[in-house]
Order: C-alpha cells, then structure tokens, then sequence
C-alpha cells in the first residue's frame, strides 16, 4: 500500500515565549499516536523556523506555525495539500484580522479597536474607561508587554513606548471587563472541549461551559479554526465575553487528552483509517 506523507510543523520559537516544551508536547503527542497506529503514513516533522527551507509538498500537514515566512510556504501548497489549522485560520488570528470578523459575527466580545501607533501618539484617550487592555495588533504575544492592562496615562504612555520600540505600528485597544477569566479549548466541530478557570481546575458547571462551548465552536468557526484555545470573561451579570482567540494552543492542561482528540479528529476527516 502506498503511504501518503505527513509533516508536523512546530510553532517557531519566538512564538512560544516560555511554552516552548509545553506548545511542542501536544503536536508531538498526536504524531506519536499517528506512528503507533500503523496507518499508511511516513511521518516528517520540522521546527516552523525550518518550513520555508522544505523542498517537498506533503499530503498532509498538521501545523502550530504562525509566521509570515511559513504562512507564505504553507500557502503554496493549499492545493492538493490538507492543512490544519488553515492558512487562512491561522491569519484570521492574527488581532487586526480577528477584530472585524468576530464583530461581523456578533461574537460576545469587549468592545474593541485597532489604532495606528500614530493615532495615539497624536493624542489618543481611551474612548473606553480606565482600565484597558492594550495588545499588538498582529501575532500574540512575543515577549512580557505584548498584552498589557492600562490602568491611567502613565502606564498607557509606557506601553505605547514598548510598542514603539518593538516598531509595532498597530494596537489593539479593548475594554476591560471585570469578572472570572477562564481558559477553554476545542478541536474539530465540538467532540472535544474543556474550560478551565485561572486556578487551572476543570469547569463542570453544566449550563455554563455548554453555553461557552456554544459561543467558543462558532467564533471558531467565523474565524475558520478546528483546533484552537480562548480566554473567556464571565462578568456579574452570568455574560460571557470572548477576549481572545488562538490557533492551535499548548493544551497544556489537558495535553494528553487533546493529543487524543486531535488524532481521532484528523484521522477521521483525512480517511486515514
């Protein structure tokens, strides 16, 4: 029989700030279950660093990378090449593109704006209270300040230099909304899904996580992802509010049961068994 090539592409390093180990575990653990499953696969993987180098197009690709160089790579082979997560997910994570989708999506989410760096360093004042949340507009965050919460002029003025010096030309601004934040993660179109609150224990509240999951598998969906992570604002009111979205995250408090669940998942969508 012949076998069909599979490559695995690792998230680049300067995307992993400190997850590192925990964003490889999970890919590592799918194709680890790939190879034991004696299905018709040779099985490659390659660090997101390297993809732009790689000389054949694979069947199949399962991908955590999230540059432009590897994007552009992976965008050569969209035809006759099945990728996950999508090029087209992965850059409708990227905040400025995320933004007007999940707005034309009636996601629940904080109200939100993306400023040039120019516009606030023309006199910009939050059109939002004190406090709120300031984050680069393209890929998530690289390094401690890609994410901040502005509580005055000071601090805002500190944040828009780090973003200046890092030649960051756009921002995310979003309101901040006070409440519970949790972390949820899903794969495929709702088979697997788990919450989690800040201290890192699983949410069991029925009506709750059922009515995030709801939310959380559409907004993917709007936003073309079928492996992907969150965070999640519940306020006083039981409102839930989507402040962040993420293609293929680390899993990390559930890795071994989402390594599961993404190779049940591919399997089954590419007819590998």
């Amino acid at each position: 029989m012949s076998k069909y090539r599979l490559l695995g592409v690792y998230r680049e390093k300067r995307f992993s700030p400190g997850m590192v180990e925990k964003d490889a575990a999970v890919l590592r653990g799918v194709l680890e279950r790939l190879l034991a499953a004696d299905l018709p696969l040779m099985i490659e993987s390659v660090e997101g660093e390297k993809l732009p180098e790689f000389t054949y197009q694979p069947d199949f690709v399962l991908t955590m990378a999230q540059s432009s160089e590897s994007l552009e790579k992976l965008d050569s082979w969209n035809t006759g090449t099945g990728i996950i997560n999508s090029v087209r997910g992965v850059r409708n994570c990227y905040r400025e593109a995320m933004v007007p989708i999940l707005r034309e999506c009636n996601a629940p989410c904080p109200d939100t704006i993306v400023l040039s760096l120019d516009e606030i360093n023309a006199g910009f004042e939050p059109v939002y209270p004190y406090p709120v949340w300031l984050k680069r507009s393209d890929v998530h965050a690289m390094s401690e300040g890609d994410v901040v919460k502005v509580r005055n002029k000071e601090e805002l003025s500190r944040a828009i230099d780090h973003f200046g010096e890092k030649g960051i030309k756009k921002i995310v601004v979003q309101k901040h909304v006070e409440g519970r934040v949790f972390k949820f993660y899903g794969v495929g179109k709702g088979d697997f899904f788990r919450v989690y609150s800040q201290e890192n224990e699983e949410l069991e509240d029925y009506n709750f996580v059922s009515n995030l999951k709801k939310v959380a598998f559409s907004v993917a969906e709007a936003l073309e992802l079928e492996i992907f992570g969150g965070d999640a604002v519940l306020d006083q009111k039981e409102r839930i509010h989507i402040i962040d979205m993420n293609d293929w995250p680390s899993f990390s408090a559930c890795c071994n049961e989402a390594a599961e669940a993404i190779f049940q998942y591919v399997t089954n969508k590419w007819k590998l068994v």
